[in-house]
């Protein structure tokens, strides 16, 4: 018969290989299992209540995720780094980007290891890039590139993964500033260094610098780049990405004046930025349609509205 050490090991290893498997409902048995044998463990309850928060951040249940950080940083409150970035990463993802950047800025100078340093920079780069689609301001884009200037003169001690990161966020960058050889060459070094997994987003990012470069014979790499990305998000249940993919078709559809192809493809990128809980793309692409249509979910605006814009 286990012992309770025995049976907390056993419940941690099944809610993580849950984790892996995206099986939300397992998962949170497991952790219920985890928490009953954890006790009054110390050492056991910060394991539990970080893997907790981080497991729902990982299945896209931020709320829930929020919720969870006091207890997590109750018994983490020597080692608040991590449950900091990962509350950072979900306020980002519901849209709530002055609160991430807060977080973020706020860890800079509390960090020495390189890797994790990086981490908090792009986190701070996405942030950044997501509030200047916002406002157009040239305050934000200034500080993309003073944190990709940062960045850069770190290049040598990040993984490959990680030079992979920073060269898509070199490629935002140049693609934002209308510079689009630059940000396709970013791109094309960052799907060298990539994975699979992430290629799915660097392929929506290619199909979005040709489509802003407007130019004769891009039209069909770029639907290639949509297909590939599509495909992989679906593979990697990636719903964002799948839902950009519909959303940059629906923008060149609407520049080919094929109104009721892009109407389609909204839709379908609205469902699937639902899915994802992306509140903000959400909202962009409901104003969109309510602008081809003239009138439409004005309630439905306001609500994935109050997610996205809250500050």
């Amino acid at each position: 018969m286990l012992d309770n050490d025995q049976l907390f090991e056993k419940h941690y290893f099944l809610a993580q290989q849950s984790l892996d498997k995206k099986e939300l409902i397992l998962f949170m048995e497991h952790i219920g299992h985890i928490q009953i044998y954890a006790k009054e463990n110390e050492k056991y309850l910060a394991k539990v209540s970080f893997l907790k928060v981080q497991g729902l951040y990982n299945l896209h249940q931020y709320e829930k995720a929020l919720e969870s950080i006091p207890e997590a940083l109750k018994y983490n409150s020597d080692d608040d780094v991590l449950l900091r970035n990962i509350e950072g990463q979900i306020y980002s993802s519901l849209g709530r980007f002055h609160q991430a950047r807060t977080i973020f800025e706020h860890l800079i100078p509390r960090i020495t290891d390189q890797e994790l340093l990086f981490k908090i920079y792009d986190n701070l780069i996405q942030v950044y890039i997501s509030l200047y689609k916002e406002s157009k301001d040239t305050l934000e884009m200034n500080k993309i590139k003073e944190y990709l200037t940062i960045v850069e003169s770190k290049l040598t001690f990040l993984s490959e993964e990680n030079k992979g990161l920073f060269y898509n966020n070199c490629g935002i960058y140049y693609c934002y500033i209308r510079d689009y050889e630059k940000s396709i060459d970013y791109l094309n070094k960052a799907l060298n260094c990539s994975t699979e997994e992430q290629r799915a987003t660097l392929y929506n990012n290619l199909a979005e610098a040709l489509l802003n470069a407007i130019e004769d014979g891009y039209s069909d790499l770029m639907h290639d780049y949509l297909d590939k990305a599509e495909t992989l998000g679906i593979k990697y249940n990636n719903y964002g990405e799948v839902g950009r993919s519909s959303y940059i078709r629906a923008r060149d559809e609407l520049r080919n004046d094929q109104i009721f192809k892009a109407t389609d493809s909204l839709y379908i990128a609205l469902e699937h930025f639902k899915k994802a809980k992306e509140y903000s793309m959400a909202v962009e692409c409901l104003q969109k349609i309510n602008k081809i249509l003239g009138e439409y979910a004005t309630d439905e605006i306001k609500y994935f509205g109050e997610f996205a814009h809250q500050a």
